[in-house]
């Protein structure tokens, strides 16, 4: 069972999603830049209980969550910028420059990327591809256009962990929630997925 909430912190509303499930304790989470929270937490929880916890966590979560990424996290640096997972000597003048170049260079290997996958995986109608820069995904899969958006930043990372975000916006063609059924698919085409995924979350793009 789901609830939906609105929590609003110094000026701001952050959506939640409530989840009731056979837990013992309420867990809080966000999505990686802090825009929405998920929310677990035991069958028959009363509701102000959970608005007590949210209340009292939620600021030390989005300290953490919007913490700025270390130089070392960066997929650029003094003479250097990583394209597909590998060094190379690139620079650029602004940051609107850098996501401009890798909006440009990006989609012409993600669109390769999802035609391959189509057919390795059944899909029969070619998806539109788009390329754009995304701060809460990597990837969107649009039922009603029949689109797939890919976050323009994948051009920093390699290949494989590129692979790994197409397969799963493919596997929602077949099963559009997150339940086990979906990752079955996402599994059985990226055998690595769990891995992967790690790699960008960590921001390693080698």
């Amino acid at each position: 069972m789901q609830k939906s909430r609105i929590y609003r912190y110094e000026g701001t509303d952050y959506p939640a999603t409530i989840t009731f499930k056979r837990i013992r304790n309420i867990i809080l989470r966000s999505d990686r830049l802090g825009k929405s929270l998920r929310i677990s937490a035991p069958y028959l929880t009363p509701l102000p209980e959970i608005d007590k916890m949210v209340s009292h966590f939620l600021p030390s979560l989005l300290k953490k969550v919007n913490k700025p990424l270390p130089p070392d996290k960066l997929p650029y640096g003094e003479g250097y910028t990583y394209i597909l997972g590998e060094k190379m000597p690139l620079s650029f003048r602004s940051d609107e420059e850098r996501k401009a170049y890798l909006k440009k260079n990006s989609l012409p290997l993600f669109t390769e990327r999802v035609r391959y996958y189509e057919a390795l995986m059944g899909v029969k109608t070619p998806y539109k591809v788009k390329s754009r820069s995304m701060k809460s995904r990597y990837g969107v899969n649009s039922k009603r256009t029949h689109s797939i958006t890919l976050q323009s930043e994948l051009y920093h990372y390699a290949l494989p962990v590129i692979d790994s975000v197409v397969v799963h916006e493919l596997a929602h063609h077949f099963v559009f929630d997150h339940s086990e059924r979906f990752y079955q698919v996402v599994y059985t085409y990226c055998p690595d997925y769990r891995v992967l995924h790690a790699k960008l979350r960590k921001k390693i793009y080698e």
